[in-house]
């Protein structure tokens, strides 16, 4: 269930503006990604709510602190990454079938290391998970 949400949140970021969109869990070190605008998603907390059953779906009710990093070249401003955050990865998420609830929590840092800049966010997203009876979750 985790995959199939953590992949959904992907489809929905991913477009002709944002071509590198990757899982946090891919195993690909930050410094083989292109140098370009990359965003990553992660899954920091997730709650399942009691399965509420039809006569061919169980439908699982959920909520997730999704965990986006949008990293970028220096000459990117902190301003740009936060108009990406909101006109681009909330709008998309809000036009799929997840429920934008909030965003927890924003930070930027420099990573010198990397020569980038990364701006972490914590969003809140909550939808209910269906599927056929008789299948696994």
């Amino acid at each position: 269930m985790l995959n199939k949400i953590l992949s959904d949140i992907i489809g929905c970021i991913k477009g002709n503006d944002i071509n590198y969109v990757f899982s946090t869990y891919d195993g690909k070190n930050v410094e083989k990604k292109p140098n370009d605008i990359v965003i990553t998603v992660g899954i920091g907390e997730f709650n399942m709510k009691k399965p509420v059953y039809s006569d061919e779906y169980s439908s699982y009710p959920y909520k997730i602190t999704a965990e986006i990093s949008i990293t970028a070249p220096y000459w990117c401003s902190a301003d740009r990454l936060y108009e990406i955050l909101c006109n681009v990865v909330i709008d998309r998420i809000t036009a799929s079938d997840m429920n934008f609830d909030s965003i927890k929590s924003v930070s930027v840092k420099n990573d010198s290391k990397l020569k980038r800049i990364v701006y972490n966010s914590e969003i809140m997203l909550s939808g209910i998970y269906s599927i056929k009876r008789g299948e696994s979750v």
